[in-house]
């Protein structure tokens, strides 16, 4: 169905409102007594009602908001003011507030999620309309800055083509200085570390840093304290983008930190007014929340 981005329903418009989430359940009583329940929908979806006690000015921007997307025609994006962040509404926004994937060393794409667990019960909410700017993401526990984008429309991220190369030096150093023949990186970029042998070097495998400084096409440094792990020998590897099996031993995480909106439709074509006071009118309008 046709999606109005921009912009979002007017939070000053959902003063009395009731909305929350719904699940569609079967639930079968057996002749024992016992309960077989059928869980039709894999996402929960939302509802609720809006447009309680406006004043005049705010009525008029209801109507406007309401004329404009035609009525049940067209989707749009409203804020759950008790789940619009990746983590709890009273807390801040972190790279590293959700899992959203895996690395296996070809996926570039990953969609956002929001996970709700109690105890053994997971439920994996897809996050489809994030609210641009306030994405943060992470790989294997780094912060990412660079090398991905992030479609707001979609909540999906995608990070860049992956750079590799075989590491053919290193130092000790407060920040380790590597070469790696035609690197492509670029200060702020992160790598993750493998099979690198001589002294200790070897504990630095699936772990990641972040570029410092370019020194040419084939030198960059980055900020692992290199001082103590002994003389690199040779060999080892650098990748950029999230690496995990079955093209490595490790595993890293992909991860995310995020506000959001919910995509939603009015639930009625008709708009009408009760007046509540000759200064105050109530719609009462439904909104129900909509795949995209």
């Amino acid at each position: 169905m046709p999606f109005l981005e921009s912009p979002r329903f007017p939070e000053n418009l959902d003063k009395g409102s009731s909305y929350g989430s719904t699940w569609k359940t079967d639930i079968t009583v057996l002749f024992s007594g016992h309960e077989n329940t059928d869980q039709n929908w894999d996402q929960m979806r939302h509802r609720g009602s809006l447009g309680y006690d406006l004043l005049i000015a705010e009525a008029e921007e209801m109507k406007d908001y309401h004329t404009a997307v035609n009525g049940r025609t067209t989707g749009f994006r409203f804020k759950d003011k008790l789940d619009f962040k990746s983590t709890k509404v009273a807390n801040s926004i972190a790279f590293d507030d959700q899992i959203i994937g895996q690395g296996d060393g070809t996926t570039l794409i990953f969609q956002i999620i929001k996970a709700y667990t109690k105890g053994a019960n997971t439920h994996k909410r897809n996050i489809r309309k994030t609210v641009a700017g306030t994405e943060l993401v992470g790989i294997g526990g780094v912060v990412q800055t660079t090398r991905f984008t992030v479609d707001s429309t979609t909540g999906k991220v995608t990070f860049s083509t992956n750079l590799t190369g075989t590491i053919t030096a290193a130092t000790e150093a407060a920040n380790a200085a590597l070469t790696v023949a035609g690197h492509g990186l670029a200060v702020g970029d992160t790598i993750v570390l493998d099979a690198m042998t001589g002294g200790t070097w070897s504990t630095q495998d699936g772990k990641r840093y972040t570029v410092q400084t370019v020194g040419g096409p084939n030198d960059f440094t980055i900020d692992l304290d290199s001082s103590s792990l002994g003389t690199y020998i040779s060999g080892g590897d650098m990748n950029t983008a999230p690496m995990g099996t079955p093209v490595k031993s490790f595993t890293e995480d992909v991860t995310s930190g995020f506000e959001f909106d919910n995509a939603v439709r009015f639930g009625s074509d008709d708009l009408i007014a009760t007046w509540d006071t000759i200064v105050s009118l109530t719609y009462a309008i439904p909104i129900m929340e909509i795949r995209t």
